[in-house]
């Protein structure tokens, strides 16, 4: 199973850049549903207190993060 967790990470990665290098959007949607399939499948094979923490705290920045963005709070100027 640990082989497959591994196969699964590397294809959403590879995806990952693809999308980003050929600009196809198709790609990061695919990538993230891999992503969305590879956290519980994550948390299952070795559950552990510290790993769903940074999982839960990943998630809470990401939507402070696109909140800030949608709502002008911030722009994406301000990270270059």
């Amino acid at each position: 199973m640990r082989k497959y967790f591994l196969l699964l990470t590397l294809l959403a990665v590879a995806l990952n850049a693809a999308g980003i290098f050929y600009h196809k959007p198709l790609l990061n949607i695919i990538a993230m549903g891999i992503i969305l399939i590879l956290i519980p499948l994550d948390i299952y094979l070795e559950p552990t207190r510290r790993k769903i923490m940074s999982y839960c705290i990943g998630a809470v920045l990401l939507v402070l993060l696109w909140a800030a963005l949608h709502f002008e709070w911030i722009t994406p100027i301000m990270f270059i």
